[in-house]
């Protein structure tokens, strides 16, 4: 789940807490691997049913939304955002290398 984190650009504990969420309402599983310091969630039948439910739903909402705001200001927003991580990533890249040399 930490690599799930990373690859959201999200803090660890803000994933768990919502994966916990949907552990609670069954929509979740956790399983711990090797050592008890990795876990994994997978997706249960539960979750994929709810899934399949809003899946068209929020498709709806999302279009409407992107055709509201404009599929140009979109896709403008969706690149300033990529250069946002991109950003945060380089300043967290350099003050790795940072405290590597202290």
């Amino acid at each position: 789940m930490s690599r799930a984190a990373e690859g959201l650009e999200m803090d660890r504990t803000s994933l768990y807490r919502a994966i916990d969420t949907l552990r609670r309402k069954g929509w979740v599983s956790l399983t711990e691997e090797g050592d008890r310091r990795s876990r994994s969630a997978s997706v249960t039948e539960r979750g994929h049913s709810a899934m399949a439910k809003v899946d068209p739903e929020w498709a709806e909402v999302q279009t409407a939304i992107i055709d509201r705001f404009g599929r140009a200001h979109w896709k403008a927003f969706v690149l300033e955002l990529q250069r946002l991580i991109e950003c945060a990533d380089a300043v967290a890249s350099s003050q790795s290398s940072m405290k590597g040399k202290s």
